[in-house]
Formats: structure tokens, C-alpha cells, sequence
């Protein structure tokens, strides 16, 4: 049998028949001081153990026999009792003690009032106090009683409840978020504006009622029944908290250990005070966040969507009513099961993926997997986004190309935009406008699939849709055009080209005529649409020699066409607002074109005809049937010096001084 001092042996050696009695737990502690002592102070119950031995020999001292074995009593149920269910209760504590209710009450005055002990409400157990003249139990009393009302809001917000069954199936995350919310006379305006705050991400709330009295309860269990039977919160979920009152008192507790922590200057200087505040400050917390996370469990939550109101959700079922929301919510979305693109934050290689694919795109889109070998990140983005949903395919010669979508959802995304330029009869519509009318519902198009789908909406509307930047046209999509749209999309943007065509028939004629005019030196055919005519036309316009930009020598109806012409900057303005002013409106289709071609061809004559005068002139005067001179500026010159005929030196004044050869 172990002789260790205080042990058990030694209480058998002391201990008779006639004065038998237990062996008791502070006859315990004493056995721990005196053996194991070392032990303890380096494990992790080191300071529960030294705040006990600080207390006991301090009322040893005073010679305080009850006060000292409940200090014993209470630390040892601190340090073992963890886990065990078992508290320092005031009835456990009287049974040990072998004291009266009025004695226990009395010591426990003592010991609180010296800050040895403070009762835990949330344990239910006396715990050691720190150790300190600062008595919180008091400073946290006077805090509450100064409360005049509760801000939930400094509650900790739940963990949103992710639609995991929507994002399984579309690839795209969205959430409810759990709002804590006290019963007021305005609680019904609350949850509207909640409603209104509802987007294509965030698809509902589930709303956690908290009444302060039975009057509120009532209150909270009418709206709830109201949600339940009304499409007007169809996007929120709404449950009474059951164990209200607790979480009421825990709310106070945390408000004024907050308070304490900001405002008690005590505290400054007393860092043994401020530890034990912000020790139960935690401690509260933590308490308080895991009965708020039981109580989503155990209420009986209401909504439109369950079949059976006040019923009971788990973690799951809640995950599931949300992709039920979901999926009601955004009824147009697109499957995309793509997470480095399909969010609305991409991190900074996904953003590197999406560039370099809009730059293929623009660049290269003739080609097959926009002439990407191997597989760089940006193809997977390419074959799940765009391959996928057929929007670049090859036509029966083999030539790449953008198209409308096959995808019934991703087509609804392109009406939508369609819609959009539609209404805007010709005006601008920016980036931006076309972006929000996708991220909101029904479509919630995640941020990160914005430029991509927008590159490929305006390629497959490549005939009829004009692009501008900061205002400016551009007569083609460029790289440039994909900066701006991933920095400010705000200056990005298109025109229909095509809205006027209906009452401007002239321009089909129009084009049927520069093809058989000009057809010769454009590269391609030009198509059946407002926008490639425009271009065709003011190509045809700056293929011809520069010289007839600033000449006079033309008819006044030819320099009205020619000025139009030369400040061409937007094909909207060009052929439905300036080129009408050039023609007569009682003029036919067949009269209008007439004259815009005998326009072009008097410029594009007017510049062979001075050289040919030229020639002839010179023939004339010099009497030579034919010569050829290389015209340099130093020959010129010298013609203009050594020859006085007046006509020769008018023609040759007339001469540009960048022609270099001319036949004579």
C-alpha cells in the first residue's frame, strides 16, 4: 500500500472505526499538492491548479476551514469534472461540504465577494476566479441593467446554407444566408426589404424569429404562418426560436463583456481582470453559437415550399429546400461545370485562362480549338463553355465560325441581349447593361463567364451589330476591345445596325450595286446586311488615292458625298442618318443608289482624268508622241525652273509631290 503523504494509505493508518468518515475531496487535493504537485503545474490544468493554491493559502492563513475545502472542492471539479457532466453545483457542493443551504450561501458570498469564485450560468457550475480586486460578476450586472435594447446584429451570423444539389447539377454556387431577426411591430418590412435583397447568388433567406415575451411569440407565429401560406416571401424561410429566453440572457452577457472590455478602465492596468473578461467573453461565445447552430435543427421552420408546415430541418433537408429555391429562382440558367470560370470572383490564373481565350477568340476564331495545341488552362474553358453549348462550329467547306448557341438555357441568355439592343432602337448599349441583365434572374450568369459570353454574342451577331469604345465605332473586334471589357465595361459597347432597316430599303439596292461597281477590289463578298455595307462603302471610299480627300476639282454633289464619306466614324450614322441628307427623300430606292454610285465613280475617275490631261498636255506642248520620266520632287523642280511655258507650269504645279512615275 502506497505510503505517500495524504494518500490513501495514510488516511487508513489515521483513521479508527469509532471515528470512521469517508475520505474526502479535499483530502484528495492535499494528496495531489504534496505528490504530484510538479506534475500538474506542467500540464495543461497548470492554472486552474495555481489559482487554487493561491486561494487556498490565502484563507488558511485567516484559518477559514469551510472556505478553504470548498476552494479545494470547486478546483478539483474544474480540472476533472470536463466532459463528465458533473458540476460544482450548489447541491453537489452542500453534500460534499456537509453544510446547510444558508451556510453554503454565506461562504459562497464570501469567496465571490473576494473574487476567488464566480458562478458560470452557461457550465452551471461555480468555477476559480482569475484572481483580482475587479469584481466582474457586478460590472456585468450593472452593464445589463443599462441595456435599453438588444442590437441582434452583433450576434455571429451563421454560415450561409449552400444549394449543394443545384451546384452538383449546374455548376453554379448559390446560397441562403440565416438571419437572426427580433419580433417588432415592423417585422413584416424587414423581411420585404429582405426579399427585394434576394439576386441570382443570394436566392432566399432562412429567418430565425427571436421574441422577447409571450405577446411577440404569438406575433412571430402569425407571420410565420402567413409566409407559409403566401407567395409573397417565396424566397424566405421563416422558424420561431424556441429557447429565445436563453439566448436572450447569453446576448446581454456578450454585450456587456464587450462593453467592459471596451470601456472599464480597471482593466487597464489590472491584466489578471482582463483576462478573465475576455476568458468568459469567449466562453460565452462559444456557447452561444452552438445553441443558435442546435436551434436550425430543432425549430419548425415555415414556407411556401414545404408540404407540410412547422416541420423539423436538418442540415440537409435545409441544403435541399435551398436548391429547391434555387432552382425557382434562376429557371434560365446554363449548366457550366467549370469552377475556375463559373464564379464571380476568378482567382488570378483563372483571370489569365479567360484574357488569353478572349484573345483567341477575336483573333483566331476561324480556326479548329481557336489554334490552341496541346492543352493550355484557357482550353478547358473553350471545350466546356463554348464547344459544349456549339457556339463555335464549321460549316460544310470546313471554315470556323460563332454561332447562336445549341443550349436551350445559354439561347434564352442570347434573347436576352438580343431583347436589350433591341429596345435601344439604335442606341448605344454598353457592356455593363448587358451584364446585369444576365447576372440577375432568371439567367444568374456568374461574373467570371461575363467577357466570354459577350465576345462570343457580338462574333455571332458579327453582320448586324456595330462595336464601340469610350464612344468611338471600331470597325472590327479587336484585342483592345477584350482590355476594356475586363476593366471597365461601362465603356464598352454595340449598336443594332439593322433596327432602321425596314423604312431604308435603298441600302440593299445599295449593296447589290457596290458589288457590281467595286466587287473587283473588296476581298470578299459583301453581305445582305446594314453593317458590311457601311464597311464595304467607306472601304471603297479609302482605297481610292488619298489625293481626292482634299481636291476641290469635283462637283458640288460628289464633294457633299466625298466629305460624308471621309468623316464616316459610326455605320449607323452613315447610312441612316448622313447618306440620307445626300439624296433627295422623293427619290426611289434605284435614284438614291444612283446617285451615291455616280458619286464614287466621279472620285474614283477624277484622279486617272488629271493624270491623263496631264499627258496630254505635256505631249502637246513638248510635242513628243511619248516619253516617260521618273518625276522625282528635285525633277519637278527643275521643270518648274527651266520651263516658262505657262500651261506646263500649271499642270506640273498641279502634280502631287509624292508621284513618283508618270507616262508622258
Amino acid at each position: 500500500m502506497s505510503s505517500e503523504p495524504n494518500g490513501f494509505g495514510h488516511y487508513l493508518k489515521n483513521t479508527t472505526l469509532d471515528k470512521f468518515a469517508l475520505f474526502q475531496p479535499h483530502q484528495f487535493w492535499d494528496y495531489l499538492d504534496s505528490n504530484l504537485n510538479n506534475a500538474i503545474i506542467a500540464s495543461e490544468y497548470s492554472k486552474q491548479w495555481l489559482l487554487s493554491q493561491t486561494a487556498v493559502n490565502r484563507y488558511e492563513g485567516i484559518d477559514d476551514e469551510f472556505a478553504v475545502k470548498l476552494i479545494k472542492i470547486i478546483a478539483l471539479i474544474s480540472i476533472f469534472a470536463d466532459g463528465t457532466g458533473v458540476h460544482a453545483s450548489p447541491d453537489l457542493l452542500m453534500t460534499l461540504l456537509g453544510v446547510d443551504e444558508e451556510q453554503l450561501g454565506e461562504l459562497i458570498k464570501s469567496l465571490e465577494s473576494a473574487s476567488v469564485i464566480f458562478y458560470s450560468k452557461f457550465k452551471q457550475s461555480y468555477v476559480l476566479s482569475e484572481g483580482s480586486d475587479f469584481n466582474l460578476n457586478d460590472a456585468m450586472r450593472e452593464q445589463i441593467q443599462d441595456l435599453e435594447s438588444l442590437p441582434f446584429e452583433k450576434l455571429e451570423q451563421f454560415e450561409p446554407i449552400v444549394a449543394k444539389k443545384h451546384y452538383q447539377i449546374t455548376g453554379s454556387l448559390r446560397w441562403m444566408e440565416v438571419k437572426l431577426l427580433p419580433v417588432t411591430d415592423a417585422l413584416e418590412e424587414v423581411l420585404s426589404g429582405l426579399q427585394d435583397n434576394i439576386n441570382a447568388s443570394l436566392v432566399g433567406y432562412f429567418c430565425l424569429l427571436i421574441p422577447k415575451n409571450d405577446e411577440e411569440v404569438l406575433l412571430a407565429t402569425e407571420i410565420c404562418k402567413k409566409i407559409d401560406s403566401s407567395n409573397e416571401f417565396s424566397n424566405l424561410v421563416v422558424a420561431v426560436l424556441d429557447s429565445h429566453t436563453t439566448i436572450i440572457d447569453m446576448l446581454k452577457d456578450k454585450i456587456a463583456l464587450s462593453n467592459i472590455l471596451k470601456n472599464e478602465e480597471r482593466l487597464l492596468n489590472d491584466k489578471i481582470a482582463r483576462q478573465e473578461t475576455e476568458g468568459r467573453l469567449v466562453e460565452i461565445e462559444d456557447a452561444l453559437n452552438r445553441l443558435l447552430d442546435k436551434s436550425l435543427n430543432a425549430s419548425k421552420w415555415y414556407s411556401n415550399h414545404l408540404s407540410n408546415p412547422e416541420s423539423q430541418l436538418n442540415r440537409f433537408k435545409l441544403s435541399a429546400l435551398a436548391s429547391t429555391i434555387a432552382d425557382k429562382q434562376v429557371t434560365q440558367n446554363f449548366i457550366c461545370n467549370n469552377e475556375l470560370v463559373n464564379r464571380n470572383k476568378p482567382s488570378p490564373s483563372a483571370k489569365g485562362a479567360i484574357r488569353e481565350l478572349l484573345k483567341r477568340m477575336i483573333e483566331r476564331s476561324e480556326e479548329p480549338n481557336l489554334g490552341m495545341e496541346k492543352y493550355p488552362p484557357e482550353k478547358g474553358v473553350y471545350e466546356s463553355v463554348i464547344v459544349k453549348n456549339g457556339l463555335h462550329k464549321v460549316d460544310s467547306d470546313g471554315n470556323y465560325y460563332f454561332s447562336k448557341p445549341d443550349d436551350v438555357q445559354l439561347e434564352a441568355i442570347w434573347k436576352c441581349a438580343d431583347s436589350i439592343i433591341t429596345e435601344a432602337k439604335g442606341d448605344l448599349v454598353t457592356a455593363k447593361e448587358i451584364y446585369e441583365a444576365w447576372e440577375a434572374p432568371p439567367y444568374g450568369v456568374k461574373a467570371g463567364l461575363h467577357e466570354i459570353l459577350y465576345i462570343a454574342y457580338i462574333l455571332s451577331r458579327h453582320s448586324d451589330l456595330a462595336s464601340y469604345i469610350n464612344g468611338e465605332y471600331k470597325p472590327s473586334v479587336q484585342y483592345l476591345l477584350a482590355e476594356y471589357l475586363i476593366k471597365v465595361p461601362a465603356d464598352v459597347g454595340v449598336r443594332e445596325v439593322s433596327f432602321l432597316e425596314g423604312v431604308q430599303s435603298w441600302i440593299h439596292v445599295l449593296r447589290d450595286r457596290l458589288q457590281e461597281a467595286f466587287g473587283a477590289r473588296l476581298n470578299t463578298k459583301i453581305e445582305d446586311e446594314p453593317l458590311p455595307i457601311a464597311q464595304a462603302l467607306v472601304s471603297i471610299f479609302f482605297s481610292m488615292h488619298p489625293w481626292i480627300q482634299r481636291t476641290s476639282n469635283l462637283s458640288p454633289k460628289t464633294m457633299q458625298l466625298r466629305d460624308i464619306l471621309k468623316k464616316a466614324n459610326d455605320p449607323n450614322q452613315l447610312l441612316f442618318d448622313d447618306l440620307p441628307k445626300f439624296f433627295s427623300a422623293a427619290d426611289d430606292d434605284d435614284a438614291k443608289v444612283a446617285k451615291i454610285i455616280d458619286g464614287l465613280q466621279e472620285l474614283d475617275k477624277v484622279y486617272p482624268d488629271l493624270v491623263s490631261d496631264i499627258n496630254m498636255n505635256l505631249q502637246n506642248h513638248l510635242k513628243i508622241k511619248k516619253i516617260v520620266l521618273i518625276l522625282t520632287p528635285k525633277l519637278i523642280n527643275a521643270l518648274r525652273h527651266y520651263l516658262a511655258n505657262p500651261v506646263i507650269i500649271y499642270w506640273i504645279h498641279s502634280l502631287p509631290d509624292s508621284l513618283s512615275t508618270m507616262a508622258l
